[in-house]
């Protein structure tokens, strides 16, 4: 009885898995050297240039008082369209202009701090992971597809896309929630608290946390790419056609997926549709990566995967639309890349992402002004306190 418990199904099974596993990295482990390889590659010339600036501008906001700011001038405007509370803004501005992970990272913020309920954190996750304007922009739009004008069809499938989810299934609920946070957001006591926090600690705090995002969307990216590079061999075995592999590289990696599609033999017109359908998807690896940041507070893996698919399909049927039925936008004509060399292009693209992070570096240095000056009028005001008690 012992050796068959010793011997059960599931250990077998636990056996047979990692011995496979262990076998298949070893017999294709040139390619997977070239696919971390070119994770890496990807990580460097375009993540980090695209997400870093945002990521920090999040961290930055979730540290400190301008929250309150947000949620006082947006609050009212996003509370009407998607029918949440004030409370929510930050969230849904993070979640668009920042992209994932930061969107998600933000929600499971407030509902920590109890600025928002479990009902409208379930309803802000369906709608503000997207990615931001700076990756479909510049990393798509110029560093893969080498025209803005694509980069703008996508962006503005993108956005709608995300807009129409959060307008058609956000579920209606009462907007006059008390917070427990919310009795004390002008106190003398906040004040008092939020002005023991040094500026530079809160920088250093704020790289710290953007270094960790930075390195868990990497470690996901090499997992994915990895599992895809392996899996992609035995689909060429099966002799399956190269467009279509070239599609479901997208639906586990989505930077790689997008290049992929670009570079296959399809249509234009059908590559920017497949396309939008993956930057709405958004791929396996960022939806862990989302998933990542909101698992210990248990929300629904499948409500996630669910929305990112709607998602996809919307603005899959947006850019269908944009190139076919309107005259917005005429991708027909020649790219402005066309006519330049590999150098020259190079060359261009290198120059949009230096212009790209000195204009986010900017924003993060007023911020840095502003959070100051809000410190010296709350002294200020802590100082007129005193003389009046």
């Amino acid at each position: 009885m012992k050796l068959y418990k010793s011997y059960s199904i599931k250990n077998i099974l636990n056996t047979l898995i990692f011995t496979v596993s262990l076998l298949i990295l070893l017999i294709f482990s040139k390619d997977n050297f070239e696919s971390v390889k070119k994770s890496v590659s990807i990580f460097i010339s375009n993540i980090i240039p695209s997400l870093f600036p945002f990521i920090f501008f999040t961290e930055f906001i979730l540290n400190t008082d301008i929250l309150t700011t947000i949620q006082n001038s947006t609050g009212k405007i996003f509370s009407k369209l998607f029918s949440v509370t004030k409370k929510a803004s930050p969230a849904i501005i993070t979640g668009f202009l920042c992209g994932f992970p930061m969107g998600a990272k933000t929600v499971a913020s407030l509902y920590e701090k109890d600025e928002i309920s479990r009902e409208e954190s379930e309803n802000l996750l369906k709608f503000i992971n997207n990615c931001n304007p700076a990756f479909i922009l510049s990393t798509i739009g110029i560093g893969i597809l080498y025209n803005i004008k694509l980069g703008l069809v996508l962006a503005l499938s993108h956005y709608l896309a995300s807009v129409l989810i959060g307008i058609l299934f956000c579920k209606k609920h009462s907007l006059n929630i008390i917070h427990k946070n919310e009795v004390n957001l002008n106190s003398f006591d906040k004040i008092n608290l939020n002005l023991k926090q040094n500026i530079f600690e809160i920088v250093k705090k704020c790289i710290k946390n953007t270094l960790v995002t930075l390195g868990m969307i990497l470690g996901f990216m090499i997992i994915f790419n990895l599992s895809f590079c392996i899996l992609s061999k035995f689909l060429i075995i099966l002799n399956i056609n190269n467009n279509v592999i070239s599609i479901l590289s997208g639906i586990f990696e989505v930077t790689t997926g997008v290049k992929n599609v670009y570079e296959s033999s399809l249509d234009l017109k059908i590559k920017l549709v497949f396309i939008s359908f993956l930057l709405g998807f958004s791929g396996l690896c960022i939806i862990c990566q989302i998933y990542s940041t909101i698992s210990k507070y248990r929300f629904s893996f499948k409500k996630l995967l669910a929305s990112k698919f709607i998602h996809g399909i919307f603005s899959m049927v947006i850019t269908y639309i944009l190139i076919n039925y309107t005259n917005i936008f005429n991708i027909d004509t020649i790219s402005v890349y066309s006519q330049i060399d590999q150098v020259k292009r190079s060359y261009y693209v290198y120059n949009m992402k230096k212009a790209y992070l000195l204009s986010t570096t900017l924003i993060i240095v007023f911020l840095l002004i502003y959070y100051i000056i809000q410190k010296k009028v709350a002294y200020k005001n802590i100082g007129y306190k005193k003389e009046g008690g």
